[in-house]
């Protein structure tokens, strides 16, 4: 695994490609070319708030459908 000297790792963009690879073959069994950015910006979502507990999730939700 690579590391670099900022933190990041080669680990975390595998993690982030397996799970847009499990969105390809089992929820979004098809997908066009006109909507590949949206598929790709909600697997970057969930990736990153792979930590956040339920009460936090909806904080971020609720703040950004009602502002």
């Amino acid at each position: 695994t690579y590391s670099s000297p900022d933190g990041f790792s080669s680990s975390q963009v595998e993690g982030l490609f397996s799970q847009v690879r499990r969105m390809f073959s089992g929820t979004y069994t098809y997908c066009t070319r006109k909507y590949i950015q949206g598929y790709l910006d909600e697997a970057s979502l969930r990736y990153n708030m792979r930590g956040y507990t339920n009460k936090e999730r909806f904080r971020v939700f609720s703040e950004l459908v009602f502002s």
